[in-house]
């Protein structure tokens, strides 16, 4: 119901070479520890959970592949 801060996911991330396995268990940190959805009518707080899990492997995924090519994010 409202952005979070996912901080201890953020710091599974820093410091370390970004990998498939880092960003999985980054991205199921913050949707399992440090967030409460709740269902609704829309979606159950299961499908709530594995959404941001997918969202926030994307972000992180698309963040690197910035720094990586220099790019600043947009």
């Amino acid at each position: 119901d409202r952005p979070i801060v996912a901080r201890e996911a953020a710091r599974l991330l820093a410091g370390e070479e970004i990998s498939p396995q880092v960003i999985e268990a980054a991205a199921e940190k913050a949707s399992r520890d440090e967030m409460s959805p709740f269902g609704d009518v829309h979606a159950t707080a299961e499908f709530k959970r594995h959404l941001a899990r997918v969202l926030t492997g994307r972000a992180v995924r698309r963040a690197a592949e910035r720094a990586r090519n220099g790019r600043a994010a947009a």
